[in-house]
């Protein structure tokens, strides 16, 4: 990657070193600390092998260092059809999991020849490799995922044997090659992992570690600093109406966009006149039109808008009154906890970081 952004931009290529130094960092952090991830990341997805292979197979093809087109597409025996696959596996697990034993029948079966590089491919290491949606189908007698997936691993065979000539030209090697297509592969995750970014559904051990040591000091000071946000609108001022007849609710609009909205209402029904127009936090939970007078900008007009109930709605909003949660309100605890955790977080990951990296370039 880096000989290739010289050729263009030497401050690409500098940035892509930076990129691929820290991937290597965080390789190390997770034989460190999150070793399983080195493995697979999620147990329903695809283990890490098989994410490898779709990285290195799709850049390489953009580097047209092989033509995809000329691969050859290998077709399974005729005998491994889907009766085959689903005698072979058996019923789904209830629990995902195949038993020790099952997998040892699997690793008799060889669903790809041994051939010049590689070692035969087994029915066990072809299934285990699987998400656990292929694996699924599988179970199903799926002929066509079953195909499709042993032709990808096929091909990425047939690939390397291609790229031979160009790996030695770059001087590199396949199993270097792997490794740098995992450091990219995982870095968000191990990034997630450490606290320093958030990734969607992704758990920090590291930020709850750091949670659990932040004091009353800490958030009181982040609280201080960071007022503005913990304002809360706590009560609004606000005209109502509400229709059957989304006509009338309509004709209405229109009067109180011409005639002005105080004229109109004199005219009309305010749903909000027990409350003299002042409606507080506690009547948000009294229904849809409390909570559009909270959405709704002030010294605004409401389009018409469709209840939950089938009626139609129009709401003037002439303002809001703001307060401050109180600092050992759960609101700001919880919101002050998880910014100084990342702060934290983050600090620990550039101290780390920068050690590691003068620890490498003193051995070069």
């Amino acid at each position: 990657m880096q000989e290739i952004y010289k050729q263009h931009n030497s401050e690409l290529a500098l940035h892509t070193r930076a990129r691929l130094l820290e991937n290597a960092y965080l390789l190390e952090q997770a034989h460190r600390h999150y070793p399983a991830l080195l493995k697979r990341q999620a147990g329903v997805g695809f283990d890490n092998r098989y994410h490898i292979r779709r990285y290195l197979f799709d850049a390489w093809t953009a580097q047209a260092w092989f033509n995809a087109a000329s691969l050859s597409i290998f077709t399974p025996p005729a005998r491994q059809d889907a009766k085959w696959l689903q005698r072979t596996l058996g019923q789904y697990p209830s629990n995902a999991q195949l038993t020790e034993k099952q997998l040892a029948d699997l690793t008799q079966i060889e669903v790809l020849p041994k051939s010049s590089g590689f070692d035969a491919l087994t029915l066990a290491d072809f299934y285990t490799a699987m998400s656990m949606q292929i694996k699924f189908r599988l179970h199903q007698g799926d002929l066509a995922a079953y195909s499709a997936e042993l032709n990808r691993w096929y091909q990425y065979r047939e690939a390397i044997s291609k790229i031979t000539a160009a790996l030695k030209q770059q001087q590199l090697s396949l199993p270097r090659l792997e490794r740098l297509a995992l450091g990219d592969i995982l870095r968000p995750t191990i990034l997630s992992q450490l606290g320093v970014q958030d990734m969607m559904h992704g758990h920090s051990p590291m930020l709850n570690t750091l949670k659990a040591d932040i004091t009353d000091s800490q958030i009181n000071q982040y609280y201080q600093q960071h007022k503005n946000r913990f304002k809360y609108i706590d009560s609004v001022t606000a005209y109502g109406a509400i229709f059957d007849d989304k006509t009338q609710a309509e004709t209405f609009y229109t009067q109180a966009s011409k005639l002005g909205v105080k004229e109109a209402f004199t005219q009309q029904q305010d749903i909000f006149a027990a409350q003299q127009g002042v409606l507080t936090r506690q009547d948000k939970h009294k229904g849809f039109a409390y909570q559009l007078a909270f959405t709704n900008p002030e010294n605004t007009l409401s389009r018409v808008v469709r209840t939950p109930k089938g009626q139609w709605l129009v709401v003037y909003t002439t303002s809001k009154r703001h307060a401050t949660y109180p600092v050992d309100s759960q609101t700001v605890r919880y919101q002050a906890k998880n910014h100084i955790a990342r702060e934290l977080a983050k600090s620990q990951y550039q101290q780390g970081l920068a050690t590691w990296l003068a620890q490498v370039e003193a051995k070069q």
